[in-house]
């Protein structure tokens, strides 16, 4: 009989375990060897995103209902329907929700949410009106922070209240008349929300509290919008119009110094999609930042695709108008 094979040292099998597929991650449990994955794969996996939906009024209590659809074989622990829910921002391992009993017509409540532990953390209240401003969670570390495992540590929320609410402004100042509900982007020290319907957008250096107002790229009036970041951390923006064209803008420095934005793609969501162009729903489109998806909807499809890449996956379906994933009912997605 042969002798056994040698017992592989456990660095080695360290150094093996680094380079399963990261979207897989459901056998990995050291905290220290999970840092180290993370650290290996830079570019994280898009294991699931959060669905907005309209709800059935006679089914459920409340407008919305929000639930986790996983993309890959992770499954966070309460990942079920949440009925009265809406999620409004998803950024360094935490989810900014908003809540609000519609049998007592109560008040506004947001909270931050772990999904990893269920812990939550309510915010105080501030008389919200139900629509007309946004939301931002983010890490709050203090020096240079990679987000690799941050989840568990400090975090700020911003707000931008529009400008009907006079009270809540406080050093913002009155940019707009409405501040949009669409998901945020934190490009370099910067976080910038959405304005008058897409028209603009506004920044909040979160160093200096500094803002500013930017125009954006005319926009179709069918048609809806999503701030992204590019390949080198930059802002950009993406807009998907009726005809099924995901047009991409970034912002650059002209020869004088001006920053404008510069159409660097067209992407025609038909044809990489393999779908009837008539079929794509122009309502909404999502962005994974840090892992460069897009995410659109269909007549009977949710599907995923990488920028890079162009590789298109279906994320979801849903046979009847009831399902709670019906993209028919999607108000937005956050992933």
């Amino acid at each position: 009989m042969p002798p056994p094979p040698p017992v592989l040292m456990e660095e080695l099998i360290e150094e093996i375990l680094l380079r399963l597929p990261p979207a897989d991650p459901v056998s990995l449990t050291s905290t220290r060897f999970c840092r180290r994955f993370r650290e290996f794969h830079r570019s994280p996996s898009m294991l699931g995103f959060l669905c907005n939906n309209y709800g059935n009024r006679r089914k459920h209590r409340g407008p919305y209902v929000s639930r986790f659809v996983p993309t890959s074989s992770f499954h966070a622990p309460a990942c079920a329907a949440h009925h009265e829910w809406r999620a409004f921002d998803a950024r360094h391992g935490r989810i900014l929700f908003r809540y609000r009993n519609m049998r007592t017509l109560g008040p506004i409540d947001l909270f931050v949410w772990d999904p990893m532990t269920d812990k939550r953390w309510h915010l105080p209240e501030k008389n919200l009106l139900c629509c007309g401003w946004n939301v931002a969670v983010l890490c709050a570390r203090t020096g240079a922070c990679d987000h690799l495992d941050c989840c568990s540590g400090p975090f700020i929320v911003r707000m931008a209240p529009g400008a009907s609410r006079p009270m809540l402004l406080g050093p913002w100042g009155p940019f707009a008349n409405r501040v949009d509900v669409e998901p945020t982007a934190l490009a370099g020290n910067t976080l910038y929300f959405q304005i008058d319907y897409g028209k603009r957008i506004l920044g909040y250096d979160l160093a200096t509290r500094e803002t500013s107002v930017v125009q954006l790229p005319p926009k179709h009036e069918d048609s809806s919008t999503a701030l992204i970041t590019v390949d080198d951390g930059g802002l950009g923006v993406a807009r998907l119009d009726k005809t099924a064209k995901l047009s991409l803008w970034s912002m650059e420095a002209s020869t004088n110094g001006d920053m404008g934005w510069t159409k660097f793609r067209v992407i025609e969501l038909d044809k990489l999609l393999s779908v009837d162009p008539h079929s794509i729903r122009y309502n909404f489109v999502g962005f994974a930042h840090g892992v460069g998806a897009f995410i659109v909807g269909t007549g009977d499809w949710l599907l995923s695709f990488h920028l890079t890449s162009g590789q298109v996956r279906k994320v979801c379906v849903a046979e009847t108008q009831e399902e709670e994933c019906n993209d028919r009912g999607i108000c937005g997605v956050i992933p």
